[in-house]
């Protein structure tokens, strides 16, 4: 998916594992479809875990946190737990923001190979 400065994929691996790919400014459309895609999986397995590779995120819109926080915390129990890889502080504080406020098992990496190390786990 592209919407004006980002670009995200999103796939599954596994049963009910979601995998998001993104890359520019994070903006409320690209959240709008990873809830939609994630309310989904969760309709269908019932606990889900997501993997965000967000190296490429470079910024987010402010609208973003004020969205995910109420949606995280209504759904943390349907979430064995959220993964986000990224190097952006600006990122990553807003990764703090929301797991504090909600609650939720979010968990962040600094290196895609951590992030991916913590993916091969999941999936034993």
């Amino acid at each position: 998916m592209s919407s004006g400065r980002s670009e995200a994929c999103f796939y599954r691996v596994g049963r009910s594992t979601l995998v998001t790919r993104a890359s520019g400014c994070a903006e409320l459309a690209l959240v709008e479809v990873l809830i939609r895609r994630s309310e989904s999986l969760i309709k269908a397995v019932g606990t889900i875990e997501v993997f965000h590779d967000w190296f490429g995120i470079t910024a987010y819109k402010s609208e973003i946190r004020a969205r995910m926080t109420p949606w995280a915390r209504a759904t943390s129990a349907s979430h064995r737990a959220i993964h986000i890889g990224t190097d952006s502080r600006i990122v990553r504080m807003g990764v703090t923001m929301v797991q504090s406020v909600a609650g939720s098992n979010i968990v962040a990496y600094s290196s895609l190979a951590a992030l991916d190390a913590a993916m091969r786990m999941s999936q034993r």
